[in-house]
């Protein structure tokens, strides 16, 4: 690791400065609103708990996985926000040189991205039944952790921030870069996929469309966020507007992680709906010409009043027993 000397004390500027807006501004406000995004995760995460969905303990363990990521984004942000706010109170000198909890904020922010696209990709997969698109996404998964290793690495290795960027900013911009192609080829796949499959299931058209847009709508917001910190990074690498972004993008992820797996209970909720639409007429077995303990099929009553048969056999049973 270089040495270097401790960097100067610079006493804050008046009142009212733009200086202030610059240098702090973003680093106040971007943990704010993240931290109103880790709020609404966390109801997210208890929605998904609560549901009981009939999911493999990988997927629980990769929500599990997930939120313990979150977790330690939040507290590496906020002891951030504590050392130059807090403990460098009316030092501006401390932007010279973040905070190292700062620079390690990167594995855990970038450890969600990427495990995250690699779920989305596998999800894909599973609509698609091919690995072409997929396997596109997990090579630009390793390219994209590759870039945030070398980001935090050097970021940690080189202190001023300055310095960093003058000699390495190609990394944390093709980390960004990286992240955007992938989200944007997430959402164009998805929706491609779901709109096949709509076509295919007419009962569930209602549904697709709101999957479709939810899985549009996560797109989008990570892929804008990406936008935004990209941009930020290589015209503003001085201003506190890229520390804010970077906050609240590893939010984004965990959130339309969260928000495409509760999208489920909507379907669910449309076909026990479609489901009870109809109605069982239960009659006496000696009345239909069957004896107790045989097997047959049963009528119902669908919404329009028509009779229709159910083609499934049931079990027969004594009127007004209850069936196991």
């Amino acid at each position: 690791m270089e040495s270097s000397a401790p960097p100067p004390v610079f006493p804050l500027p008046p009142p009212n400065s733009p200086i202030l807006d610059s240098a702090l501004g973003g680093i106040l406000l971007g943990p704010l609103i993240s931290t109103w995004i880790f709020g609404v995760y966390c109801l997210q995460l208890y929605a998904y708990w609560t549901t009981r969905f009939n999911d493999t303990w990988t997927l629980k363990s990769f929500v599990i996985f997930v939120f313990v990521l979150e977790v330690l984004h939040t507290v590496e942000m906020w002891e951030s926000i504590y050392e130059i706010l807090v403990k460098n109170y009316g030092n501006l000198a401390v932007l010279i040189d973040l905070p190292i909890s700062m620079r390690l904020a990167t594995i855990a922010s970038e450890g969600m991205a990427v495990s995250i696209q690699i779920f989305f990709a596998w999800r894909i997969r599973t609509l698609s039944q091919n690995f072409i698109i997929p396997g596109i996404l997990w090579g630009l998964a390793v390219v994209r952790a590759m870039f945030a290793l070398v980001t935090t690495i050097q970021s940690v290795r080189i202190r001023p921030v300055a310095k960093f960027f003058a000699d390495w900013s190609w990394a944390p911009l093709g980390m960004v870069a990286v992240g955007c192609v992938s989200d944007i080829l997430i959402a164009v796949a998805m929706t491609f996929y779901l709109r096949r499959n709509k076509n295919q299931l007419k009962r569930t058209t209602e549904v697709l469309n709101k999957l479709i847009l939810t899985a549009v709508e996560a797109g989008v917001f990570t892929t804008i966020l990406g936008l935004a910190l990209l941009v930020s990074m290589a015209l503003m690498p001085d201003n506190s507007a890229w520390p804010g972004i970077f906050f609240i993008y590893a939010k984004a992820y965990s959130t339309s992680l969260m928000v495409s797996l509760n999208a489920r209970k909507h379907l669910r909720t449309q076909l026990l709906s479609e489901e009870q639409s109809t109605f069982e007429l239960v009659v006496s077995p000696r009345s239909m010409g069957f004896r107790e303990g045989e097997t047959g099929t049963t009528h119902r009553l669908d919404g329009a009043g028509d009779s229709v048969v159910k083609l499934d056999a049931i079990h027969v049973r004594r009127q007004g027993q209850t069936e196991p």
